[in-house]
């Protein structure tokens, strides 16, 4: 019977994706044989920086993309460290993890990044006057007054 599962296996090589999918990935799929129904779970082989290649199963992996530039990542809980890792992948590696059943969500771009900006960018040191300024409330009381005034 299991001569009856289809297997479709695609290489890391193939994904070319800067996020490698370690050697290969096995998307087997589901057929009712008969009476029975024989499914199986993709082997997921991705790395960890602290642990090396761990192995995970289509529902240890979780895809985002981006409404806007169609950019996406895949994330995932390491096994070993419990660290979460998300790393950046290319539209086929996103592809075949969806297809091999690896949920995803959407997501958007802030719409302030569409705002028009004008002035200098806040530095560093405006933070830190802000953030003294907060502290001392007379300041705070002249700087709102001069605000307000003028």
């Amino acid at each position: 019977m299991a001569a009856n599962l289809a297997r479709l296996a695609v290489s890391a090589q193939e994904a070319e994706s800067p996020c490698r999918i370690k050697e290969g990935h096995t998307i087997e799929a589901e057929f009712l044989l008969g009476r029975r129904k024989f499914t199986t779970m993709a082997t997921i082989r991705a790395s960890c920086s602290d642990c090396g290649d761990v192995e995970l199963t289509t529902q240890d992996v979780q895809v985002r993309i981006c409404d806007d530039n169609n950019q996406g990542t895949y994330s995932f809980r390491c096994p070993h460290c419990r660290m979460t890792v998300v790393k950046p992948a290319e539209t086929r590696t996103i592809d075949l993890l969806v297809a091999s059943g690896v949920s995803f969500t959407t997501w958007r771009l802030p719409a302030e990044l569409n705002e028009a900006h004008s002035g200098e960018p806040i530095s560093h040191d405006d933070l830190l006057d802000f953030h003294h300024l907060m502290h001392d409330d007379s300041k705070l009381t002249a700087a709102l007054a001069e605000f307000i005034n003028g």
